[in-house]
């Protein structure tokens, strides 16, 4: 297939993505992570059938970057939202509490497991294990609205989940960030490893306010587009050059943008319609570069890493329930739900691996793509099986009303 063929393909794949922005057309068609079309790229990619040659794939690296730079600004301005409505503090604490808990608890187990049994050296331990932790700790409320239809009653077990999903992305691209201080490309650089990631948040900060300052007292939604568009070409021009992971600045970029613009309201209901058109396409070019771990020790970080998720959310949420009278019994289903993610963890997986080409770009990648299937298959079973029951709750009370 030449280069031709497959863009036209991928722009077919993202209408296709656009119309899949429906809740219930989505359910009906598409998995709640879009795992589906990792894994039709993974048929289709130099792995498999070879109708996209690797070669072909690297040369769309520019629009992947810039889809991801896109993906991260609108995970910016949805942060801290669910339903529409901003998310208690209560839950907001929980979802920090949880992911730093489920952060550390990754990073741990597979550091270790690298330096002590693998033997492994420090300098590719740690980019190991704070690569799987970015990508492996967090939870999705993509997934949560995917199960719902978009529809969370108040104080019902999806819309915390909801809640909890919709605040747990910031550690992750924090963590991102510190890549460039752990495992630098350049080993001399004009300023210390340390200051990079400084400037890619105050990039991000400083961008995201002047964005809201240039839409001014009047949204005009032709401007707007050209405006955060410019923005965030912006930043991926700049992080690019800094040697910046771009997502972090970017993301940054749609929280200050969302916290400082009085049209936040509406500037979500925009951009989250773009989220699906851009993610499909993306996904299927991950698949393309996704490969095997190739070595004993690579598939052995892979299982820590998973074998460390699946611990640690069914003890978190077995943990939560414990503290929260509402929630006494429901510790395990809470634990299965949790390990669901979204699409922000297979974008940081692939700026990795193309920042780090080699070893750890493949295992983190490989990590973000396994945990993401592991999250599919009982994560989402969880979810329908949690909105199910509330659905059946909400018909019997209308029965009892009526």
């Amino acid at each position: 297939m030449n280069s031709v063929i497959a863009f036209v393909a991928l722009l077919v794949l993202s209408y296709f993505g656009g119309l899949l922005s429906s809740h219930r057309i989505s359910r009906a068609l598409g998995l709640a992570s879009g795992v589906e079309y990792v894994l039709l790229g993974v048929v289709v990619g130099p792995q498999a059938l070879g109708f996209f040659r690797l070669d072909m794939v690297l040369g769309f690296e520019p629009l992947l970057l810039m889809a991801l730079g896109w993906l991260a600004a609108v995970l910016g301005i949805q942060y801290g939202h669910y339903g529409g409505e901003r998310v208690p503090l209560k839950v907001v604490f929980m979802g920090l509490s949880i992911i730093a808990l489920s952060g550390a608890g990754i990073f741990s187990a597979v550091y270790f497991g690298c330096v002590l049994w693998l033997k492994l050296p420090a300098a590719t331990a740690l980019p190991l294990a704070l690569g799987s932790a970015a990508v492996a700790s967090g939870s999705a409320h993509q997934a949560v609205r995917w199960a719902t239809g978009g529809e969370s009653r108040a104080n019902s077990l999806s819309r915390l989940l909801g809640g909890i999903g919709s605040v747990d992305d910031l550690l992750p691209f924090m963590l991102l960030a510190a890549f460039v201080v752990i495992a630098p490309v350049e080993q001399q650089a004009a300023q210390p490893a340390w200051v990079r990631p400084l400037l890619g948040i105050g990039l991000g900060v400083v961008l995201g306010a002047t964005v809201a300052a240039l839409l001014g007292p009047k949204l005009h939604r032709s401007e707007f587009w050209s405006v955060l568009l410019g923005a965030v070409l912006l930043v991926v021009g700049l992080a690019l050059q800094l040697e910046i992971p771009l997502l972090t600045p970017v993301f940054l970029l749609g929280l200050t943008l969302a916290l400082l613009s009085p049209h936040r309201r509406v500037i979500r209901q925009l951009v989250i319609e773009t989220e699906r058109p851009v993610l499909v396409p993306s996904l299927l070019l991950i698949g393309a570069l996704v490969e095997l771990p190739q070595t004993r020790s690579e598939w052995c970080v892979v299982g820590i890493a998973l074998a460390a998720r699946l611990l640690l959310q069914f003890t978190l949420g077995a943990t939560v329930s414990l503290f929260d009278r509402s929630l006494r019994g429901s510790g395990r289903i809470l634990g299965q739900s949790l390990l669901s993610i979204g699409g922000a963890s297979l974008a940081i997986g692939l700026t990795v691996f193309f920042r780090h080409p080699g070893q750890i770009g493949r295992v983190v990648l490989f990590v973000a793509v396994s945990a993401t299937l592991i999250g599919e298959l009982l994560g989402g079973r969880a979810l329908r099986r949690i909105a199910l029951a509330e659905q059946a709750l909400f018909e019997q009370e209308l029965k009892v009303a009526g």
